[in-house]
């Protein structure tokens, strides 16, 4: 089934606006070949009585009038069913987008997502607006046009379309072409615009290590593939509008030649022979703007392609979030899990650990070794490959995701906030959360003195990823979203690493409020930091490689008192330095 028909119902045309353009689209076709007709009454009137005449010119008139008006209506209700259309289309890619399995951001670029829901989606709205109604007219056209030369002349109308079939035939075959071509530059616009999106998100470091010439310089090789692409589209659609224009010079020729012979002759009269070339003029145009059509289409067909391509990725199941009043320890009950992102790279191999309520485990090794992909399995954002895995009483399997979600809070090393005010960044939280509860919550993370110092107070305005507000500030306001979610578990992942030791020391008084009563896992790397940890768990290459104390783990010495030792001396040659 074709993919632009797919995505137009998607797209969820309003009817009523719809119908109605098709009907005024309609009509003004017929409208256009009515209109030649009596401009051939006016010219066979002439001869005959000047009422005649002033009948005929009225009636064009009135025609013309009906016309402008049509015209009129068209051009709002073709506009305002496409941005209906387009509307239904962006919310339902976005509805998707945001229900797409974690795991599909890991395989698909960002800049090529955003070139499908901007570029593809601006592409597939000009078919409906332009394409689509314009043929729809000149269906109308060509239809009644053609009634009207087969009523001139048979002989004149086989003589125009005896050689239409096959250029139109050699025109559709061709075409095809095109929605390759058009395909493989989508492709390519996609690549320059995700590469386009890492240099503006990589900015810092790219001038800070000097790589702007080359970025540039990949960003160049990824422009020249885009026009090698855009090449092929071109020399394509050229070929197309080569056959094409054969339909529209050939026939119009042959036909003006044969029925100026007939006029002379006196097989037409003056009137039929200027309505048969107005009207067979019509009828070609139709048959040469149909190329333009088959490109417009083939081309729409390849950007439905990569929009349907969205549609197509897994999306997690949508299911309400259930509650239990209690659940046995432990609280992360997991057993022979693995998990992988390809069948020839494990990631996790047969971890089994027990946390229990309120217990303060922590997770060492490092990098790659695991640690932050369990996390990502414990939050729900990946299925399992095999084994066990229950947290606060759920399984986790897709119809629990969201009740695990909702027992979890997450304070990562890169607190991201999303544009808008401080407010809203805090309510994400908890959305249906009053002023009053997102103020305390503020408060807990010693971040609210700070907000009242601000001109707009709580409506203080963060900026793109929260660029204006400093690296503490940030994280205080993602720990202010914790402590409002208030969740039984809390996973803090590196979130005083990007800080400098005084803001560390601040923020992490502030964690340790926010620690009180809950089930914490901490990922560190500095292993000062999870000393007092009740469990820390060391991985390494995918597998719980050592478990226990730090004093435990110190006196087997093993994996961890190596790491640590190691950690230790380094730490007094930097302090002796």
């Amino acid at each position: 089934m074709s993919q632009l028909f797919l995505i137009t119902k998607k797209a969820k045309l309003p009817r009523f606006l719809f119908t109605i353009s098709l009907l005024i689209m309609g009509s003004l076709g017929i409208i256009y070949v009515i209109e030649s007709i009596y401009f051939g009454k006016v010219l066979d009137a002439a001869g005959t009585s000047l009422n005649s005449v002033k009948s005929a010119i009225f009636i064009i008139f009135l025609i013309t009038l009906i016309e402008y008006v049509l015209g009129i209506v068209s051009k709002y209700t073709v506009a305002r069913f496409s941005e209906i259309g387009m509307f239904n289309l962006r919310n339902s890619l976005s509805q998707k987008i945001s229900h797409l399995k974690y795991k599909v951001y890991d395989e698909t670029s960002t800049g090529d997502i955003l070139s499908r829901t901007m570029s593809d989606l601006n592409g597939i709205g000009a078919f409906w607006s332009d394409t689509f109604i314009n043929l729809f007219q000149d269906f109308f056209v060509f239809t009644t046009g053609l009634f009207v030369c087969l009523y001139i002349s048979l002989k004149l109308t086989l003589v125009g379309f005896i050689f239409i079939p096959i250029v139109s035939f050699i025109i559709f075959k061709t075409s095809s072409i095109v929605e390759k071509a058009s395909y493989d530059s989508r492709k390519f616009s996609g690549k320059m615009n995700s590469l386009a999106h890492n240099i503006l998100m990589g900015m810092m470091t790219l001038k800070s290590f000097t790589l702007e010439d080359i970025m540039s310089r990949k960003f160049n090789e990824s422009s020249k593939d885009f026009i090698k692409a855009e090449k092929k589209v071109g020399i394509a659609s050229a070929k197309v509008y080569a056959i094409g224009s054969l339909i529209d010079y050939g026939p119009n020729i042959a036909v003006i030649i044969l029925a100026g012979i007939m006029s002379i002759n006196n097989m037409l009269t003056s009137g039929e022979y200027l309505t048969f070339t107005f009207t067979f003029g019509f009828v070609s145009n139709v048959l040469y703007d149909l190329q333009r059509y088959i490109i417009s289409y083939r081309n729409s067909e390849a950007m439905a392609r990569r929009l349907m391509g969205i549609y197509a990725y897994e999306d997690e199941k949508l299911f309400g979030i259930k509650t239990k009043e209690s659940f046995d320890n432990p609280i992360i009950n997991i057993t022979n899990l693995s998990f992988s992102y390809s069948e020839n790279h494990k990631i996790l191999d047969c971890i089994s650990l027990k946390i229990n309520k309120n217990e303060v485990v922590a997770f060492v090794g490092a990098s790659g070794s695991g640690k932050s992909t369990l996390i990502k399995v414990i939050s729900g954002m990946y299925d399992i490959d095999c084994g066990n895995a229950e947290v606060a009483g759920f399984k986790i399997k897709e119809e629990n995701i969201p009740s695990i979600r909702n027992q979890v809070a997450i304070v990562s090393q890169e607190s991201y906030l999303f544009p808008g005010s401080i407010i809203e960044n805090v309510r994400y939280g908890k959305p249906d959360a009053s002023d009053e509860e997102v103020i305390e919550a503020c408060k807990k993370a010693d971040i609210h003195d700070f907000i009242m110092e601000q001109p707009n107070k709580y409506k203080t305005l963060v900026g793109e990823k929260g660029i204006y507000m400093s690296g503490g500030q940030r994280q205080r306001i993602s720990i202010a979203r914790a402590f409002l979610k208030n969740a039984n578990i809390l996973i803090l992942d590196e979130p005083t690493s990007a800080l400098d030791s005084e803001s560390e020391k601040n923020i992490q008084y502030t964690i340790d409020k926010l620690m009180n009563g809950k089930t914490v896992i901490i990922v560190a790397h500095r292993l000062s930091t999870i000393i007092n940890s009740d469990s820390i768990y060391v991985f390494d290459k995918g597998n719980i490689k050592e478990k226990g104390s730090h004093e435990d783990l110190v006196l087997k010495q093993g994996y961890y008192y190596d790491l640590y030792k190691k950690q230790f001396e380094n730490n007094q040659e930097e302090e002796t330095a």
